[in-house]
């Protein structure tokens, strides 16, 4: 496995250290993914500053979608004093206005878009909270199928749904859990 050394402006999100396939995957996902709702979404192919910043948004949801998978960024938020980390990962969760932004630049539901967020990152702290709980991962789980069901009922563009259901998975399962346990990434 080849790693690569992440910037210091980086490392919020993908850790100090990379594997060269998983910036790959990372890359590869959010171009092809922001690419797909920019040519499938008529309201993204308008143009403009708010079309651009919803894209660079939502280019962001794509890419820690898959980014919070990686050795690197889970070593950043799971390996050292855990005091330390714990804290780190409540104010990540806590910055994540992304569907909201996007939602107020396309015109789409807040009420809906904030019952979203509020859901979404209230079941990441409680997943945080429980971790080293055998309940840590049924949490994540549980909290991630009942987003996934019940976020069709909001009437939220069906788009816009797939992207509030990735961004679920996105704090709750990508980033919540600690899919490296054993080792930091050496």
């Amino acid at each position: 496995m080849t790693l690569v050394s992440i910037p210091f402006f980086l490392q919020e999100f993908l850790g100090e250290r990379q594997s060269v396939s998983d910036l790959a995957m990372v890359v590869g996902f959010t171009t092809l993914g922001t690419w797909y709702l920019r040519s499938d979404v008529p309201s993204l192919q308008a143009g403009g500053w708010k079309c651009n910043a919803a894209l660079m948004v939502i280019g962001d949801i794509l890419a820690g979608a898959i980014g919070n998978f990686t050795k690197g960024t889970n070593d950043r938020y799971f390996i050292g004093p855990e005091a330390e980390k714990y804290s780190a990962r409540v104010h990540f969760y806590l910055v994540h206005f992304h569907l909201l932004i996007v939602a107020a630049l396309m015109n789409i539901s807040l009420k809906a878009t904030a019952f979203v967020s509020a859901y979404t990152i209230g079941s990441s702290l409680l997943v945080n909270a429980l971790r080293g709980s055998s309940l840590h991962p049924v949490i994540a789980g549980t909290s991630f199928f009942t987003g996934l069901v019940a976020f069709p009922a909001l009437g939220l563009p069906k788009w816009f749904e797939t992207l509030s259901v990735l961004f679920l998975g996105k704090l709750v399962v990508a980033f919540s859990l600690n899919h490296h346990p054993v080792n930091r990434m050496d």
